[in-house]
């Protein structure tokens, strides 16, 4: 097992020398370009003092969906459908943590008297063969997957009160089965993401 944990953190270590020069990010610093690797207690920020406080609404930006892949139309049209899921997903489980009573993509939506944060979503297709997959030894070289960088932040102080870096698997293509086994990997980040966030202390 340790010896896992090494190969996980060696292989994320040389994707940020390899596409940035500097050291390995961790978990606040992860990004879906360069992201934290190991397990999900590794993949997870929390602040020390973060709490939830008087917060009383969330605003959920919207998705932000990239990938190296050359942009032809189908890929295009591909990472668009997956902002929209990606959107859907976490504002239905931030709902369902029932720690907010308002849960928005809208500001205006927000009433004057309520304090809130902003939720973030940060999210990068790897292909197949390419080389970026090549090295991510520690979830299956050279396989496509998504990298899903969710977190809460405070408007007001800047401060990040929790990030986690989630990983999913998908299918060697842009058709319809990549887009059903996406959403289930989708919907499992998020809702261990908002686990996170409904544990926080008020």
């Amino acid at each position: 097992m340790l010896r896992k944990y090494i190969v996980i953190f060696l292989s994320a270590a040389l994707i940020q020398i390899l596409f940035s020069g500097t050291a390995l990010a961790g978990a606040k610093e992860s990004t879906a370009s360069l992201p934290v690797g190991g397990t999900r207690e590794m993949c997870t920020y929390t602040a020390k003092q973060a709490r939830l406080g008087q917060h009383k609404a969330v605003i959920l930006e919207n998705a932000a969906v990239d990938t190296k892949v050359e942009k032809t139309e189908k890929v295009t049209n591909f990472l668009n459908e997956l902002k929209g899921i990606i959107n859907a997903a976490v504002l239905k489980s931030l709902r369902d943590t029932g720690r907010f009573q308002t849960v928005t993509t809208k500001k205006t939506e927000i009433p004057d008297t309520y304090k809130y944060l902003i939720c973030k979503s940060d999210s990068a297709i790897i292909y197949s063969n390419t080389r970026e997959a090549s090295f991510m030894a520690g979830y299956g070289a050279g396989k496509s997957k998504i990298i899903m960088v969710l977190s809460i932040e405070d408007p007001e102080s800047g401060e990040i009160l929790l990030k986690y870096t989630g990983w999913g698997n998908m299918y060697d293509d842009f058709g319809q089965s990549t887009i059903d086994k996406l959403r289930t990997d989708i919907v499992d980040i998020s809702g261990y993401f908002t686990g996170l966030v409904k544990g926080l202390p008020d």
